[in-house]
C-alpha cells in the first residue's frame, strides 16, 4: 500500500521499503540550495592571527645584570652573557704542579712545562671530557681560530667555540650566553637563547627532578637534564 502527502511543496513517499525526498519545484516555496549565504565574521579555528609581539619576548631576560669582567656580565637568572672581547691575564707557565684529575693514570701532562711548545701552552682538561691536556692558551679573541672566542681563565685564556660573540649578534632582546656544551667537561661555548629555550641559568628547571639538574644546550635550545660528563 502506498500513501501520497503533499505538505508545503514536498512530496513524502512512504512505503514499506524506502523513504525519499524530493526537491520542491520551481516557484512552490523553500530556498534555492545554491543560494549566496551572508559572510559569517568569525574566523575558523585555523585561520592566521596576527602575531602577538610579547610571544616574542625573552623568557629568561637579564634584568639587571652585574658589573662585567673579562667581557662578561652577570645576569640575575645566573647565567653569563657575553657584551664584548677582553684581553685575559697569562701566568703561565706555572711552576707548581697540577692537580690530576679522577683519572691521573690518562693524564698526559703534570706541569704547564709539558706544554712549551704550544702557544701559552698550559695543562688543563681536554674539550670534551675530564683528563688533563696540554692546552694552546690565547689573550683576545685574534689568538683564536674562526668560530671561537678567547675566554679568560685562572692562568691564562682559553679559546672556546662560540655561535656568537655578544648579544649583538643575537635576535633582538636575546642574550649571547655562556654555557658547557657538556654539563662538567670543558670547553664551555657560547650560544644565543632562543623562543625555543627551556630555561636559562638557575632558572626554569625548578622541580624538574629530586636529582640534580642542569640547563644544558642541546644543540638547538636550552632545556633541563639530569646528564653530566663523566668522560676522562
Amino acid at each position: 500500500m502506498r500513501i501520497r502527502i503533499l505538505q508545503l511543496g514536498f512530496v513524502l513517499v512512504v512505503g514499506c521499503s524506502s523513504t525519499s525526498v524530493e526537491a520542491p519545484e520551481a516557484g512552490q516555496g523553500g530556498s534555492e540550495p545554491d543560494a549566496a549565504q551572508p559572510e559569517d565574521a568569525a574566523q575558523p579555528e585555523d585561520a592566521a592571527q596576527p602575531e602577538d609581539a610579547s610571544s616574542m619576548a625573552p623568557f629568561f631576560p637579564c634584568g639587571t645584570p652585574e658589573p662585567a669582567v673579562n667581557g662578561l656580565e652577570m645576569c640575575e637568572p645566573g647565567y653569563q652573557r657575553r657584551v664584548g672581547p677582553s684581553t685575559c691575564a697569562s701566568i703561565v707557565p706555572r711552576a707548581t704542579m697540577i692537580m690530576h684529575s679522577a683519572f691521573p693514570d690518562l693524564d698526559e701532562c703534570d706541569q704547564d712545562s709539558d706544554c712549551a711548545d704550544l702557544h701559552l701552552g698550559h695543562c688543563a682538561k681536554r674539550e670534551g671530557g675530564l683528563k688533563y691536556v696540554c692546552v694552546e692558551g690565547c689573550m683576545e679573541d685574534s689568538d683564536c681560530s674562526a668560530g671561537r672566542v678567547c675566554r679568560c681563565g685562572d692562568a691564562v685564556g682559553r679559546c672556546v667555540p662560540a655561535e656568537c660573540e655578544t648579544s649583538a649578534d643575537c635576535e633582538p632582546g636575546y642574550n649571547c650566553i655562556m654555557t658547557y656544551a657538556s654539563n662538567g667537561c670543558e670547553p664551555v661555548t657560547f650560544v644565543c637563547q632562543s623562543a625555543e629555550d627551556g630555561c636559562a641559568g638557575a632558572r626554569g628547571c625548578e622541580g624538574f627532578s629530586v636529582n640534580p639538574t642542569f640547563c644544558a644546550w642541546s644543540g638547538s635550545a636550552f632545556g633541563c637534564t639530569i646528564s653530566q660528563c663523566y668522560e676522562p
